[in-house]
């Protein structure tokens, strides 16, 4: 659906033939913590000079889509792969108004550690924390809840994981891309630069899982007669760097390579299509009120992408605060201004 020269994700390019696909797309930062909770927030999330984590009970005013759902009679949950305690990312989400919060540090199913993410694994093990989830079991909660739900309305959002470093699959998953063994190590920001081709076809073969159990999803839904009033949203927090300009993995530079993000949005009576007018994770909340008929909530920052006029001039903004990177960005017109810290 973006132009990859192979099929790697099918379920998704299936998705994006009836939807419409946003090509100029940008996330808010290059790192999870940042990153993951401005689509249901739809504010940006530069809140320090300096490295943030999210307080327990946040005085400062939030309200999220599921807030505004919950209100209207809707069911609302998030089913993550991630450790949501990294960084407190839970005590941003947690605002009350969730009937199901399960991710890898409340789940009673088994976990792993991303052995090549050192700087993850070194929290997990100091602080008795878990790893993260295999993203089958994270689609597996999310069918038990969705199936005793009945025909109540319901708001759900899925976080997956095995395409983050260092790209697992189950071993019972076909592998379509890379080889059988690696004779090297795939770490969080370094592997071999002369093994770049061959980490790329690890991350496909990540992909392509990550895509099997969006397929599972979205079958269930056809299956309990779901899909045709349900909207659907793909997009990713971040994206992977494989040295175009000098490091590896994500959480640093602001690059594009990192900051252009797929967007998918799938509604019923949405025409399907393709758009080249920049689009960014705070415009993701707002566009699920207009497509629903509700009015903009006066606390969201982003905009209505089906409603509002595309604006040449308008600004993507974006930020890291990462030991490797301490950086401000701009995207507007054409043009893209990186402010380096250091």
């Amino acid at each position: 659906a973006y132009g990859g020269s192979r099929e790697v994700m099918p379920a998704l390019d299936q998705l994006a033939s009836e939807a419409r696909v946003f090509l100029n797309s940008y996330t808010q930062s290059s790192h999870t913590n940042y990153a993951t909770v401005v689509p249901l927030s739809s504010h940006y999330p530069l809140r320090s000079a300096t490295m943030y984590s999210y307080p327990k009970n946040p005085t400062y005013p939030r309200v999220l889509i599921y807030d505004l759902l919950k209100a209207l009679g809707y069911r609302t949950a998030i089913f993550s792969s991630s450790n949501e305690n990294w960084s407190g990312m839970n005590n941003y989400l947690e605002t009350g108004n969730l009937d199901r919060f399960i991710h890898a540090a409340n789940s009673k199913k088994p976990t792993y550690l991303m052995a090549g993410d050192a700087g993850f694994a070194a929290w997990a093990r100091d602080s008795n924390h878990a790893g993260s989830l295999d993203d089958r079991t994270t689609v597996d909660e999310a069918l038990e809840w969705l199936d005793g739900l009945g025909n109540d309305p319901f708001f759900v959002a899925l976080n997956f994981q095995n395409s983050h470093l260092p790209y697992p699959t189950p071993p019972d998953f076909p592998r379509r891309f890379e080889p059988a063994k690696l004779d090297f190590t795939i770490r969080f920001a370094h592997f071999p630069k002369d093994k770049v081709e061959i980490v790329k076809d690890v991350y496909a073969d990540s992909l392509a899982y990550v895509d099997s159990q969006i397929q599972r999803f979205i079958q269930h839904l056809k299956l309990k007669n779901k899909w045709d009033n349900t909207l659907v949203i793909i997009t990713g927090d971040h994206g992977q760097a494989f040295y175009e300009h000098g490091f590896a993995s994500h959480a640093s530079a602001i690059f594009d390579e990192v900051m252009r993000v797929p967007l998918i949005i799938r509604a019923p009576g949405l025409k399907a299509g393709r758009e080249n007018r920049l689009a960014q994770h705070v415009d993701i909340a707002p566009s699920i009120t207009g497509l629903l008929g509700l009015p903009n909530h006066p606390s969201f920052q982003g905009i209505d992408l089906f409603a509002t006029p595309e604006n040449p001039g308008r600004a993507a903004y974006m930020v890291a605060q990462t030991p490797d990177a301490y950086q401000y960005g701009i995207v507007r017109a054409g043009f893209k201004l990186i402010f380096d810290e250091r």
